[in-house]
């Protein structure tokens, strides 16, 4: 069992409100478990650079409210909003999870077709036949969305009951 839930001050609610993101810099909600029977789950706030988690700040029992996501000129914002019961500390595991996923799982499923492709087309130099070629561009311009769609339902997959823990 983990340390207990308690409630937040007001600093904490604070900081909850610049909870938002430019271009992928700024504090968003990861690492959310399944949801309990009154749809509350906990999630850690991670600051983030380029959409990946960099530094895990809290943990909160949260409801998710809502999203707002705005694009102007070269920009684009993304804010969540979620009704926050309360505070627990961080989950070493769902970090290291969190990490893992964003840092080497995920840029491995983009990465790694382009890699093979660009090994193959410098090993191969005897005059491949244009449905090889075809056959291997496709895959590599396909990979990524494929990889995006495996990657949304592990994710799914993946997420932890909630595990109970106690109010102080």
């Amino acid at each position: 069992m983990g340390s207990a839930v308690r409630e937040l001050t007001a600093e904490e609610h604070a900081r909850l409100d610049r909870l938002k993101t430019f271009n992928g810099f700024g504090f968003t909600m990861r690492s959310h478990t399944s949801k309990d029977p009154l749809g509350r789950q906990f999630a850690t706030r991670w600051f983030t650079v380029f959409g990946l988690p960099l530094i895990p700040l809290e943990r909160y029992l949260i409801e998710e409210v809502g999203a707002d996501f705005s694009s102007y000129g070269i920009g684009s914002t993304f804010s969540e909003r979620f009704l926050v019961h309360g505070v627990t500390s961080l989950h070493p595991l769902e970090v290291l999870g969190s990490y893992v996923w964003s840092w080497v799982i995920g840029p491995a499923f983009v990465v790694l077709p382009f890699i093979q492709s660009t090994y193959w087309f410098d090993n191969h130099d005897d005059g491949a036949s244009t449905w090889w070629l075809l056959t291997m561009l496709a895959g590599v311009i396909l990979w990524p969305v494929v990889s995006l769609v495996i990657l949304v339902l592990l994710s799914q997959w993946r997420r932890n009951r909630v595990r109970p823990e106690p109010w102080v």
